[in-house]
């Protein structure tokens, strides 16, 4: 990740009245950013959610928005701002803004499997999601912005700061409930052929395909987490080793790609 520094000042406007209340900040290499912060001293264990599935998405090659660590100086906070205490100190987790993205809300009415370059990608973030435990990607909250890229859509999935059943990754893992799952959204069915998900040669290859991610992903984590800036106080190999055990096990990944196989088949059948 790269660091930049905020350049002018955070007005009312560019606060989003989500759950952890980011900001729109404009830095010094002339890039806005969707930045999430470090309200207190202690250890930044939201940021470091954001950063770890972040990089794991992008080994799985599913493109979430360009992230870098920004610094917000204290001036460029005007008074009034609705938001909680801030450690200036601590980097945030910020994510590129780019106002051509919309978010997939809007395009519900145009999303169809011919517009999209990619529309497998869906079922590899449906997946991603039960894998990562992330529980805050469902069809009351879809997360996922959408690029234009060569006159198609292109899912860009952003906050993940639910991944690891929120923080929970130093107990047991359990997957994710059918209605907490993409795979219970109405567009499984507008995106795909029924025949299509439903051919297990087909399947397989995704499944093939996606054990190589999460151990890809397992390889690379301990260089991923001792990358994550000393600022956010994260005890850097308690994280590894829970990190370990609650997800890059054979028998995890079987365990998500059985549960992914049971809520496509309870969507299909309705």
């Amino acid at each position: 990740m790269n660091t930049f520094t905020s350049i002018e000042s955070i007005e009312p406007q560019d606060v989003y009245q989500t759950g952890n209340t980011p900001m729109r900040v404009h830095c010094n290499n002339f890039e806005d950013y969707v930045c999430k912060y470090n309200p207190n001293y202690s250890s930044a264990d939201l940021l470091a959610r954001e950063y770890l599935a972040a990089s794991f998405l992008n080994i799985w090659e599913l493109s979430p928005p360009v992230f870098d660590l920004i610094f917000i100086k204290r001036e460029h906070l005007t008074p009034g701002l609705p938001i909680g205490a801030i450690n200036y100190e601590c980097p945030c987790f910020g994510s590129k803004f780019n106002r051509e993205y919309r978010e997939l809300d809007a395009f519900i009415s145009q999303t169809t499997k011919s517009k999209f370059s990619h529309p497998q990608d869906f079922l590899k973030i449906a997946f991603f999601d039960i894998w990562v435990s992330n529980e805050d990607r469902h069809p009351g909250n879809y997360n996922l912005l959408i690029a234009v890229e060569d006159d198609k859509f292109v899912f860009k999935p952003i906050d993940h700061g639910a991944s690891f059943h929120t923080g929970n990754q130093g107990r047991e893992n359990y997957t994710l409930s059918y209605e907490e799952s993409l795979l219970s959204s109405p567009l499984v069915k507008r995106l795909f052929n029924k025949s299509l998900l439903k051919n297990e040669g087909n399947l397989e290859v995704l499944r093939d395909t996606w054990y190589l991610c999460h151990v890809e992903c397992g390889r690379r984590k301990e260089g991923l987490i001792a990358n994550m800036p000393e600022e956010w106080l994260i005890p850097k190999v308690q994280l590894k080793d829970e990190i370990e055990k609650f997800m890059f096990s054979d028998e995890w990944f079987s365990e998500c790609w059985d549960t992914f196989i049971e809520y496509l088949n309870i969507t299909l059948n309705q």
